[in-house]
């Protein structure tokens, strides 16, 4: 089952992309290679615990787009990552304080886990280091999303229509009703 793993990591290969076939056991083949920098996982049975082989690896990007991930302790593990695309995972709001702990993590990807709520996406505030955070349109509060940006202003959140700079003071100096356009598109 690891046999294209195994492989590519003979020929010393450092980008993998596998669709449906990986599970937890067919990441073995990755205990003792360290020079997997970007490993991309899509529609397949791999789980938290299998990620647990990767530990040892200097792994830049992850991507387990709609992968049987519930929890994220192995993940939280792996202090090169810059990059994790969780789209379509079952991570709750639990994993969120994790992720944000991640030194170099820049971009992640929580598009489509519909177990996160409004009070587990303020977690990401910890974070000094993530720019860009994707998400699913309208799964989140106006209110959540806001706050979420002015505590990270350093961060761009995609798939979040956010007002720009400009409206804001149009909305700071209107007296209230005088700008009602603004005001309903923007209501906490």
């Amino acid at each position: 089952e690891n046999l294209d793993f195994a492989q590519q990591i003979n020929e010393k290969k450092n980008i993998f992309y596998a669709k449906y076939f990986p599970t937890d056991a067919s990441l073995s083949a990755f205990e003792n290679y360290d020079g997997v920098q970007q490993l991309s996982l899509d529609s397949c049975q791999v789980t938290d615990n299998g990620l647990k082989a990767l530990r040892k690896s200097k792994l830049l990007a992850l991507t387990l787009d709609e992968c049987n991930i519930t929890g994220v302790d192995n993940i939280a593990q792996l202090g090169y990552l810059q990059s994790l695309d969780l789209r379509g995972t079952y991570i709750g709001n639990s994993a969120l304080p994790a992720l944000a702990n991640l030194k170099m993590l820049r971009l992640l990807n929580l598009r489509s886990c519909k177990k996160l709520t409004d009070e587990g996406l303020q977690a990401l505030a910890q974070s000094t280091s993530l720019r860009d955070v994707k998400i699913s349109e309208d799964q989140f509060s106006k209110k959540a999303m806001n706050a979420l940006r002015q505590k990270m202003p350093q961060c761009t959140i995609e798939g979040y229509d956010h007002h720009c700079v400009t409206d804001e003071i149009i909305l700071a100096a209107a007296p209230k009703g005088k700008a009602p356009a603004l005001e309903n598109l923007y209501d906490a």
